[in-house]
């Protein structure tokens, strides 16, 4: 039982990290239409950012150093966008091909400046809670608060501001939105630069407890891919009820079933695309 609390307990925490990384490349998708391969690169520069504004320089304490790496990335997926992205909004097999080769000279970028050994964060909150059988650590408790709450965030953005409603429009009918008189353009740079933060404060969130090294990227947008096709391609709830599901599967299954866990994953994928391609809460096209 102790094993199990303790394995629900990661479930919660990497599911709510996930959600984030999968959340950001869903808004992408839903807004411009393109499969961007590059957003793992904007996970790993939110766990770089954190890691050098917290770690190596210690500038200030974690949590701003978070919200900065976030907004700083997010900045960053603005100048991504209108420089290659926009010319292909809509093209989802250009955009795919783009995102690999962004993939890879970002990774290129950052091995040449953070180096290719792996580096790691000092814990902000160290040690555990006893909650009666289980012993839950702090950070632990903490990645799931944060995530929570920037996720509450977003959605309340999506339903209560004015750019974060124009960008649910855009995301339905770009023409419509077109005639109604939204910038489209902007609309369409400010979700990229959204979904760069979201996938950047995940990468903070997770580097606390895990280490930080070029070719993360590569790692969890294969993960992030996972939850979408889980969850269906544009769905928000789905990329949650996904990254939950994926939490779980990475949690439970490193108990039980050891380095086999990865492949449930991958069968779990072709389960879902055998029997329902457009995923869990996914939309005909």
């Amino acid at each position: 039982m102790e094993t199990f609390l303790q394995a629900l307990i990661n479930t919660l925490a990497l599911g709510s990290v996930y959600a984030l990384i999968a959340i950001g490349l869903t808004l992408v998708f839903s807004i411009l239409r393109i499969v961007n391969f590059a957003h793992g690169q904007l996970f790993m520069l939110g766990a770089f950012g954190v890691l050098y504004f917290y770690g190596e320089w210690a500038i200030m304490p974690y949590i701003p150093a978070l919200i900065l790496a976030g907004i700083a990335v997010g900045v960053f997926g603005f100048v991504i966008e209108r420089g290659f992205f926009a010319r292909l909004r809509g093209q989802e097999l250009p955009s795919l091909v783009l995102g690999l080769g962004l993939l890879l000279g970002l990774e290129s970028v950052a091995l040449l400046i953070f180096g290719e050994k792996d580096q790691y964060v000092p814990i902000p909150w160290a040690g555990a809670w006893d909650w009666g059988v289980v012993h839950v650590p702090k950070i632990r408790v903490v990645i799931l608060v944060v995530a929570v709450i920037f996720m509450i965030l977003l959605f309340f953005f999506l339903q209560k501001v004015k750019a974060g409603r124009a960008m649910r429009a855009v995301a339905q009918d770009t023409d419509a939105s077109s005639l109604q008189g939204i910038n489209v353009n902007l609309i369409n740079t400010l979700g990229f630069g959204v979904g760069a933060l979201m996938a950047a404060v995940g990468g903070g969130l997770l580097v606390t407890v895990t280490k930080a090294n070029p070719f993360i990227g590569q790692t969890y947008v294969i993960k992030a891919f996972i939850i979408v096709i889980l969850g269906g391609m544009g769905s928000l709830a789905g990329s949650m009820i996904g990254a939950l599901a994926l939490g779980a599967i990475d949690s439970f299954g490193q108990v039980y079933w050891g380095e086999g866990a990865p492949l449930i994953s991958y069968m779990a994928v072709i389960v879902i695309l055998v029997f329902r391609p457009r995923g869990l809460m996914g939309h005909a096209v």
